[in-house]
């Protein structure tokens, strides 16, 4: 049996590079995942956690359980410094999936790097469908023309022309939305009895 895995947090920690200002445990072994997103992968040894044989999990986790800490079913460790790298105990938390991304929206982890964030606004901006569309699409469905037939045409999803023929897309001249957003700003502001 193959025992070159890691068996105590002093193995992690080994493996890891220390950042001295933030107290990272930054892994420098191997990464799965993908540039942006790196998981730092470790095989844990024989014995440790009751697996009898050599198993690849994240390092984070395995920091996790060679802390001496359990992870409940459906529970994910995560961290708390938002770091991808750091394998940190002490940085680490475990909890429910919407605690993690919960943290994560609180610390501004899932907004991404400045330029993915300028490059979703421009792909948002191409993908808007400006009024004068909308209303060539309003008026080639009052003359009869199909759902696909009309997305084929416009170059748009069907589920747009769909939302569209509904009355629900922002833009319609007889916008559901439209009416629900001017109701509730004008009971917000109190000129409703």
């Amino acid at each position: 049996m193959r025992r070159n895995g890691v068996t105590d947090i002093d193995g992690i920690k080994g493996r890891c590079r220390i950042d001295d200002e933030t107290g990272c445990w930054n892994w420098a072994w191997g990464l799965s995942g993908t540039k942006s997103f790196p998981i730092p992968m470790l095989h844990l040894g024989a014995g440790i956690c009751g697996f009898t044989k050599i198993k690849t999990i994240p390092a984070y986790r395995a920091a996790w359980l060679l802390a001496g800490k359990s992870i409940k079913p459906g529970y994910v460790v995560y961290r708390k410094c938002c770091n991808p790298l750091c394998c940190n105990p002490t940085h680490l938390l475990c909890g429910p999936r919407a605690d993690m991304y919960g943290h994560y929206a609180a610390t501004g982890r899932n907004k991404g790097r400045p330029e993915r964030q300028v490059s979703c606004a421009k792909n948002r901006e191409k993908m808007m469908v400006s009024p004068e569309r909308v209303r060539l699409v309003e008026s080639l469905l009052e003359g009869g023309m199909m759902q696909k037939d009309v997305a084929l045409k416009m170059k748009m999803c069907t589920q747009t022309v769909r939302s569209i023929r509904l009355g629900l897309h922002i833009n319609c001249t007889n916008s559901t939305r439209q009416r629900v957003i001017r109701g509730a700003s004008v009971f917000a502001l109190g000129a409703c009895a």
